[in-house]
């Protein structure tokens, strides 16, 4: 068990040293490909303008048109709803002290 939490220590401190001797190198190396793909796919790919023909009021109802018309959109909803209350309730009672 000595042995085994000795290489746990020295593995740390070896992989500190490591990383505080390399501390931005492979940024740097990932750099280049990461600009190259980005060149190439701003060439690469067709322009898309998209069309600003709606307002913010109307997109809004469009939300409540899709929650009408959708049974399983409000499903999910609900569902989903129920699951996040679920789990405030439970951070709630455990921050309740006994």
């Amino acid at each position: 068990m000595a042995g085994l939490l000795l290489g746990i220590l020295l593995a740390r401190t070896v992989a500190s040293l490591v990383a505080a001797a390399w501390a931005g190198v492979p940024f740097t190396w990932l750099g280049g490909p990461d600009g190259h793909a980005s060149v190439m796919l701003a060439r690469m790919l067709p322009r898309r303008v998209p069309e600003l023909g709606g307002f913010l009021p109307r997109l809004m109802l469009s939300t409540v048109r899709l929650v009408r018309e959708e049974p399983a959109l409000r499903r999910r909803a609900a569902c989903h709803g129920a699951a996040i209350r679920r789990v405030q309730l439970l951070w709630y009672l455990e921050s309740v002290p006994s």
